[in-house]
């Protein structure tokens, strides 16, 4: 069943392809962090204007999800390229004859880290039983929040009614203490959030998201996570506080304020003035405010 801008029935998905997930107004974690770590205009321009613009990073993390999840769309659409250099005539005609063949060029280190990156999850026995779990790939959800009545939306990697909602991660370390601080530069807390509370809303079970975190780079190790209680916490307070906002002033007409329209003082930093070329004339115990 497809799902255009004026089609919005609420559900799970799980053959909706990508393009159509994108044409669905709601807010999904992505606007959410938008709106968490800048304005309410910026969020509303990300929901009208997705940016098509992806990083490296991000290719190289689509091309792992499609190797993993779906391994035989993997197969026959993406190809490898060795010695490609775009720079050059040659290479960018042996580039686009890829994209002409509807494949997805890869240059031959990105399609070998992706192949690293399916061994290096596959290595990691939890990881494996997740990834080998029969379910439903790329599921779209598509929900209303029961506080604000905001449509939200979300896709799970994967799913298996009454066992498991999983998401993968790639990234630069899954280690347990940098990996908290990545959950917390990328708003993932907010992301698992949102897909617990849609999956429970739309599926009538509760279940805990479970990430499956891989580098990117050699080895390629991998880490299974679940966020626990007072990170989904953190979060389900941090979107709501988002969704609140946001119904509010899109109703009172305030959504392309900005930052507002009021003359406001701004400093700088405290650890700044403590670090300045004057420091050592402050008295730590003095209240700077106050000079």
């Amino acid at each position: 069943m497809a799902i255009t801008e004026r089609q919005r029935d609420t559900g799970i998905y799980p053959a909706l392809p990508f393009d159509e997930y994108k044409a669905i107004r709601a807010v999904n974690s992505g606007a959410v962090n938008v709106g968490w770590s800048k304005t309410l205009t910026h969020m509303a321009e990300h929901m009208r204007s997705p940016s098509d613009d992806t990083s490296d990073a991000m290719e190289l993390g689509a091309a792992a999800h499609c190797a993993l999840l779906e391994p035989g769309r993997f197969k026959d659409e993406y190809a490898r390229l060795q010695d490609c250099d775009r720079r050059t005539k040659a290479g960018r005609e042996a580039w686009e004859a890829v994209i002409a063949e509807g494949r997805k060029p890869l240059h031959a280190e990105d399609f070998d880290a992706v192949v690293g990156i399916v061994a290096g999850v596959m290595r990691n026995r939890c990881a494996a039983k997740v990834i080998g779990c029969p379910g439903l790939r790329e599921a779209s959800m598509v929900w209303r929040d029961d506080e604000t009545g905001v449509l939200c939306k979300g896709r799970i990697d994967l799913y298996a009614p009454g066992v498991v909602i999983g998401d993968v991660k790639t990234t630069r370390s899954a280690a347990r203490r940098e990996f908290s601080r990545t959950i917390a530069q990328r708003g993932y807390h907010r992301q698992a959030a949102m897909y617990v509370d849609g999956y429970a809303k739309l599926a009538g079970e509760a279940l805990d998201l479970t990430l499956i975190v891989v580098e990117n780079e050699a080895p390629y190790c991998c880490a299974v996570y679940h966020l626990d209680e007072q990170a989904i916490e953190l979060g389900r307070r941090e979107y709501r506080d988002v969704l609140r906002r946001f119904k509010a002033s899109a109703g009172a007409g305030t959504l392309y304020d900005g930052y507002g329209h009021e003359l406001t003082a701004i400093g700088v930093p405290e650890w700044a003035v403590r670090s300045s070329i004057v420091a050592d004339a402050i008295d730590p115990s003095e209240d700077l405010n106050n000079w």
